[in-house]
């Protein structure tokens, strides 16, 4: 008793701020936080909750591990252990059922808030980016102000909270909260509804901007002056329904002058000043909703219209329908996007007043959109009796026509009964909208057609607000002309008081793109902006435009998103910091080999260098040289460098160098490219002035180089806005740089040939201007009829003329050109002497005596003798040969080279891009091997008769095989009885190899069609064992553990050994009976192609080997084992080929001859082509490989030329049989059929598409076309690698192990789960599935527990097999599992709530880990095998697996 009170002491004595002190109120089935954690999407609002809310019961410590069981007190261990069950039924009751199952069976509460964060606490790029999204499209949308805000507050603490970025301490720290609070600013203030513009524009002109928290308070208070109903008095709404049905009785509309009177309403309607901001209806107020507080007694719904005041309208239309009330139901035949388009059509705004097609209503959902009866109105009706030219109406408010003959993307509405209505009152209805092209200039948008109408009626509104065209009429003809350019497109004549356009017209086509002025320095300059030009104004000698035309080259090459806030410039001189990124690898190189160019900025002149290089590794020499060129050329030195965390930066030999120059290296955080945004900026620059310039001379992609060193060059020259109107050349050198000498990249060019000696030769050559030189006073030019790069001064440029933009030509030669010297800096060295290149078109004309500010490039000696500098590139760093003349050059024959004609036959030169010659390699095949693939590659099987009957070693075969036909008896000739009907047959053939690789015969069958038979007339019983793939692979794996040999047999005829009893009557045989025959054949013996024919033989077979001492397996019928002492032997059938083995050599040759006296057997030799397949042997091991069969199965679907993919399936491809509306079934299914099946079998060897196949497989009687692409890319696929098989080799064991995996709900049609487990004997791999499961799972746990029971039925079956071969494996299997709740439910016992519906037969897998047969091993989710079964993998998981699965390629290139 004083135990007792004594342990009740130390329980009272706890204080109430021990975390072991229980309040009375602390019970188990407590909730104390309102939210569950659902997964990933919620769990840091779970988190945070739960530890405000453990907090508050001071039990914080039982998850974080601060409060630990006592290990010396038992009784406040024991009461540790109540406290620690409590708070984790707290954590159970706050999380869903889905998750509940897994977590249920735990004890401690710090384990599961670990493994609940260590699963869910997963911040990656796709959580960061749905909340961004979230944040950025979170619109005000009608809601109250207060309610927008506190949404998008909680988002952005959300989103802090994800991030959880550390504390700034620097001086920028303020700079960078008032930017997140401009930030937050502008998000809050563009969600808010355009009520609010006029407050909105108040408060970005204030100066400083206010912070979020005031602006809310402002547009609150604005809210709250307004009346809740603000949000949706301007709207143009003309009715408003709850069912979006349109009572067409009750709608009115008004015009423009035709005021509201509210004692003079149509219909009664509801208070427009009140709207509930619950259900968004109007007439009440929130606190008396009927939803809220419920509604009264004996309240009946209503769907009645309720008005609002609608726009004004420039036409007078009040129409009243005579119809009924009419609402559509069902669903609409249209998409969401066409819905919305003709939403945008009906109500469409302009400004503030609203179109006069004055029609609205509730668009919040796509059911019940349009009423019946709905009008368009215009005020033109002139009847013209047939005429097709357009009449141009000022009156009407949309384009209108009497036909769809012409019409484009059109959109049927007939079933809207959208209506036009008259100024007479009259009306005809539209049938379709769409689009049609007046002329090749203009395009009118959104067209009705009428077809009562007898004219076609052009809106003057419309060509003004779609098109921005002017339209302007004198007394005999209208003009209508574009209202920037001015230029007119169309011309119309007058007639009878009415204008018309159209057919009789003469439109006049007007070119956009001629080049003066402006528009000749805008591209002469690398297509700058205007602000750029405004700068030149002056320098150059141009004016601008009142109106500037849009450059097309411009918007291709430049046009990107809303660039992100600069920062300000800070730095105070040159490489006081300069920044660094790499951009690359490009996937196309360069003329010169390059794939990369580093990019380096200075940061206080915003000079720009680029390195161009070929490997990544060339980043730390190119940075060397770029800090030897800054130290020498303008005596500075390097302070700080800016870079991202990529390894080209961030390895040994750059650190180590940075810190011995004492240089600072600062990188930007994780996922935060805006850290390093000068350069990232700089990047986007040179590459779209580099696009400009590739768009502009129509360049080849090959010369990318060219482009973006042109590029940098004229970047460092031109003005920027950052560097208020100066040039980063003039930052760096003091003084304006000269833009005299340049000239449209890619235009036309023709150098000067110099020393010249024959006369009459030519004097220049054609070129294209490619860049500009920085070792050499000249222009750099690719010459068109050297095909090479020069250099020269003396150049005559056609700047409108580009050859390879109007040729195309070289786009298809592939280039071999020498290294660039010309590619580290891109700054010219002051030279006082230097000439100035002057405005003629060669650049020296002057004379080199003319005083210039600066010289365009390095000062060099000048060249006597005054010739163009005809070089080509340079391998190295010499330059031979310069200022050769191309007169002396070897002359090249021009001759067309043929092969000779004994080689027409063969290929010697590969011209497919994707040749099989580039996936199959033969060369590291052992002799023997080589010798067996080449003889099996020349062979070739004909389909048909036809085709056999013209080799006389077919015939020879066909010849034999009817002559044992006959030798046993098979059938005797009758006449047909009377009611019965004969079976066809057809001649199969095959060839047989022997281990060496010859033709060991070829093999002739007639097979009867027994797919005609009828059960219970033509046969009775089919049933016949066939060797399963597993057994075959247990086979080899023990061979090749135990090094036995395996041979292969096969039996001549061997279906004729059987009698059959039922009468069977088949047709004569082609090609050795007369067409006139009457009589058939009827049989005797079983023959191929009978449904009872495998039963005969089998039941033969088997007799035979019983009587020569082999025991028949219970487990697969198919399989045969002998032990005699210390002998084993093991033989598989299949049908008529068998496979021995055995440790004997000298009993497995006395059972050959024991069957030869009973069977015609032929003896192959080792076994090496088996049903298909390729079994090699190399010094790894075994390979089975059907690589025949796959580029068979190639060459039959045309894909054998196609581009290999990399994966079978795309990662997370949905499991689906629901086709898009417009998929029709496929009309060849048997196609499809025949492709799947063919699949089927090449995955015996290919477990890496087992899953893809098995996905297919399902759409076997309804495919699609979607499927038929799916199936295609599995061919591509298997057209990587068509060789790649399973290697059989030894282990360090040869126990037997298995992964098992599920992927749940992956079918979206059915919900049900997929099972994928693979097992392994050793190291080699025997079984494997993908299916999926019979029944829906619940729960992820259900679905892997389901997965576990299905891969141990397989692995007590093996085991089986295993000891009919004499094998003891090792107990208990290991079968790993990467799901705790599953391994958990496998080892626990006792029914519960989470496994009670459970099928009896689930739970034997607890029977056989109680035996310790099986033991559940938990494993990683990144090392489960068995992934590669239940789904789609990306490139590297899908690699790594594969390696895992032995799956080897022995014909790899």
């Amino acid at each position: 008793m004083s135990e007792k009170s004594s342990k009740e002491t130390l329980i009272s004595k706890l204080d109430f701020s021990d975390p072991l002190f229980l309040h009375p109120g602390d019970t188990s089935n407590m909730v104390i936080v309102n939210i569950k954690l659902k997964g990933t999407e919620n769990y840091t609002v779970w988190a945070n909750s739960m530890r405000l809310a453990l907090e508050v019961k001071n039990k914080l410590g039982f998850i974080d591990g601060s409060c630990e069981r006592s290990t010396t007190n038992e009784t406040l261990a024991k009461h540790w252990d109540r406290c620690n069950s409590i708070v984790l039924t707290w954590i159970l009751n706050s999380i869903s059922e889905e998750l509940y199952l897994g977590q249920v069976f735990s004890t401690v509460a710090a384990y599961v808030w670990d493994e609940l964060k260590e699963t869910y606490d997963k911040v990656d790029g796709s959580v960061i980016f749905n909340l961004h999204q979230k944040i950025n499209s979170l619109t005000q949308n009608g809601s109250s102000v207060s309610d927008y805000y506190h949404k998008l507050n909680s988002m952005w603490k959300q989103y802090d909270a994800i991030l959880q970025l550390p504390a700034c301490t620097c001086k920028a720290a303020n700079k960078f909260s008032e930017f997140n609070q401009h930030l937050k600013l502008m998000q809050f203030l563009m969600g808010l509804d355009d009520i609010y513009q006029p407050i909105r524009s108040n408060l970005l002109t204030q100066e400083p901007l206010p912070n979020v928290k005031t602006a809310f308070s402002i547009i609150s208070r604005e809210e709250s002056h307004r009346g809740s109903n603000s949000s949706i008095k301007n709207q143009n709404v003309a009715f408003f329904t709850k069912n979006q049905s349109f009572d067409s009785q009750n709608v009115a509309f008004f015009t423009k002058n035709q005021s509201f009177d509210k004692q003079k309403k149509f219909v009664r309607g509801p208070n427009p000043n009140l709207k509930c901001s619950h259900c968004n209806k109007l007439g009440h107020t929130i606190d008396k909703c009927f939803e809220l507080v419920g509604f009264p007694q004996n309240y009946k719904k209503t769907t009645s219209n309720q008005f609002h005041k609608s726009g004004t309208s420039n036409n007078v239309v009040v129409n009243k329908s005579n119809g009924s009330n009419a609402s559509t139901s069902g669903s609409l035949p249209f998409t969401t996007d066409q819905i919305s388009k003709l939403l945008n059509l009906i109500n469409e705004k302009n400004g503030t007043e609203s179109q006069s097609c004055n029609l609205g209503g509730k668009s919040c959902f796509s059911r019940n959109l349009f009423s019946s009866h709905s009008f368009f109105g215009c005020c033109s009706t002139y009847d013209l009796g047939t005429n097709n030219n357009w009449v141009v109406d000022s009156g009407a408010n949309q384009h209108m026509v009497e036909s769809d003959e012409n019409l484009i993307n059109e959109l049927d509405v007939s079933e809207f009964n959208f209506k036009v209505g008259h100024p007479n009152g009259t009306s005809a209805k539209v049938t379709k909208i769409g689009n049609i092209r007046l002329n090749e200039n203009v395009t009118l948008f959104d067209v009705f057609v009428v077809p009562g109408y007898k004219v076609n009626l052009l809106s003057v509104h419309k060509l003004a607000k779609d098109n921005k065209l002017l339209v302007a009429f004198d007394e005999h003809s209208c003009y209508i002309q574009d209202s920037q350019s001015k230029k007119i497109m169309v011309t119309g004549s007058q007639s009878d008081g009415l204008y018309f356009v159209g057919h009789e017209s003469a439109p006049i086509k007007v070119c956009f793109n001629s080049i003066s002025g402006v528009n000749l320095w805008h591209t002469r300059l690398g297509h700058p902006s205007d602000q750029v030009l405004n700068v030149l104004q002056q320098s150059l000698g141009i004016t601008f435009p009142k109106e500037s035309i849009p450059c097309d080259v411009c918007h291709k090459a430049k046009q990107s998103r809303i660039p992100f806030p600069l920062s300000e410039h800070k730095t105070k001189s040159v490489g006081e910091l300069v920044h660094l990124d790499l951009w690359g690898p490009y996937k196309i190189a360069s003329r010169e080999g390059y794939k990369y160019f580093l990019t380096i900025v200075d940061d206080y002149s915003r000079a720009v260098w680029v390195y161009l290089l070929k490997n990544k590794d060339e980043v730390f020499c190119s940075f060397q040289s770029f800090f030897n060129l800054i130290q020498n050329q303008f005596e500075k030195t390097i302070k700080m460098c800016r870079t991202d965390n990529g390894t080209e930066f961030i390895n040994n030999q750059m650190i180590g160098f940075l810190n011995s120059k004492g240089i600072l290296h600062q990188t930007s955080c994780t996922y935060t490219p805006q850290q390093n945004g000068t350069v990232e900026r700089k990047h986007r620059h040179p590459l779209n002035v580099a696009r400009a310039l590739l768009f502009q001379g129509g360049i080849p992609i090959s010369f990318w180089s060219d482009c973006v060193l042109t590029a940098v060059y004229l970047i460092n020259r031109t003005p920027s806005s950052v560097l208020s109107g100066k040039s980063p050349y003039e930052l760096m050198f003091r003084f304006n740089p000269s833009l005299s000498h340049l000239r449209n990249f890619g235009c036309l060019c023709f150098s000067t040939i110099l020393q010249n000696t024959n006369k009459f030769s030519s004097h220049a050559e054609k070129c294209v201007l490619i860049g500009y030189s920085n070792v050499k006073k000249g222009y750099k030019l690719w010459s068109l009829d050297q095909r090479k790069v020069i250099f020269s001064r003396d150049v005559k440029f056609y700047e409108n003329i580009f050859p390879f933009k109007e040729d195309k030509i070289f786009t298809q030669q592939n280039f071999s050109f020498k290294k660039d010297v010309n590619n580290l800096n891109f700054f010219d060295m002051f030279e006082a002497s230097s000439p100035k290149f002057p405005e003629s078109e060669n650049p020296d004309d002057e004379g080199e005596g003319s005083q210039g500010t600066t010289g365009q490039q390095p000062s060099i000696p000048n060249n006597t003798t005054g010739e163009a500098d005809h070089t080509v590139e340079p391998i190295d760093e010499t330059n031979p040969f310069e200022g050769a003349d191309a007169q002396n050059q070897p002359r090249r024959s021009s001759r067309t080279v043929k092969l000779p004609k004994k080689l027409s036959e063969f290929i010697v030169e590969g011209k497919v891009k994707y040749g099989v010659e580039k996936v199959v390699n033969y060369s590291k095949l052992s002799s023997e091997n080589f010798c067996f693939v080449s003889s099996i590659n020349k062979t070739v099987e004909p389909k048909c008769f036809n085709e056999a009957v013209t080799n006389p070693n077919w015939v020879n075969a066909m010849n034999e095989e009817m002559e044992a036909l006959n030798r046993n008896n098979t059938w005797t000739l009758v006449d047909l009885p009377i009611g019965r009907k004969a079976i066809g047959c057809k001649w199969v053939y095959k060839i047989k190899y022997k281990s060496t690789g010859e033709i060991e015969r070829y093999k002739a069958r007639l097979v009867a069609k027994g797919y005609s038979q009828r059960e219970g007339i033509d046969f009775d019983e089919t049933f016949s064992p066939v060797v399963k793939m597993v057994t075959v692979r247990c086979i080899i794996s023990l061979a090749v553990e135990n090094d036995w040999p395996l041979y292969q047999l096969d039996i001549n005829n061997a279906f004729l050994y059987g009698n059959i009893t039922e009468d069977v009557y088949m047709s004569l045989p082609e090609g050795y009976f007369s067409k006139s025959e009457t009589k058939v054949c009827k049989l005797v013996k079983s023959l191929y192609g009978l449904k009872q024919a495998p039963r005969m033989w089998n039941e033969k077979l088997t007799s035979v080997l019983l009587e020569i001492g082999f025991v028949q397996s219970k487990s697969d019928y198919s399989l045969f084992t002998k032990n005699a002492g210390t002998v084993f032997i093991a033989l598989l059938v299949y049908v008529d080929d068998i496979v021995i083995t055995g440790n004997d050599e000298s009993e497995i040759k006395n059972i050959k001859q024991l069957l030869s006296s009973n069977f015609m057997i032929k003896d192959l030799g080792l076994l090496k082509y088996f049903l298909g397949i390729e079994v090699l042997k190399s010094e790894k091991g075994i390979c089975l490989s059907q690589r025949k069969y796959c580029l068979d199965l190639l060459t039959e679907f045309g894909l054998l030329g196609c581009k290999p993919v990399n994966i079978p399936i795309e990662q997370n491809y949905t499991v689906t049989s629901k086709c898009a509306s417009d998929d029709q079934v496929l009309d060849n299914i048997s196609g499809y059929q025949k492709l799947i099946g063919k699949l089927i079998y090449l995955s015996h060897t290919r477990p890496d598409i087992s899953y893809s196949v098995h996905y297919l497989s399902q759409f076997m009687h309804c495919p699609t076309n979607p499927h038929l692409q799916l199936a295609l890319r599995l061919l591509r696929y298997l057209k990587k690698s068509p060789g790649k098989g399973l290697l059989f080799r030894k282990g360090k064991n040869f126990d037997l192990q298995c992964f098992v995996d599920s992927d749940w709900g992956k079918c979206l049609t059915s919900r049900r789960s997929v099972t994928g487990y693979c097992v392994f004997l050793g190291d080699c791999l025997v079984s494997w599935k993908s299916k999926k499961q019979e029944t829906v799972s619940r729960s992820t746990a259900e679905a892997e527990y389901r997965a576990m029971c299905s891969a141990t039925c397989e692995i007590m079956w093996i085991l089986n097999i295993l000891k009919d071969l004499r094998n003891k494996n090792n107990l208990p299997v290991k079968l790993f599992c990467d799901n705790s709740s599953a391994i958990s439910i496998s080892a626990n016992p006792v029914f519960h709530n989470r496994t009670k519906h459970f099928e009896i037969d689930l739970h034997f897998i607890r029977e056989k880990i109680e035996a310790g047969i099986i033991k559940t091993v938990k494993i990683a989710s990144n090392q489960q095998l068995g992934d590669i079964f239940t789904k789609g993998l990306n490139v590297s998981q899908h690699n790594f697996m594969c390696n895992k699965l032995n799956l080897f390629d022995i014909f790899a290139v």
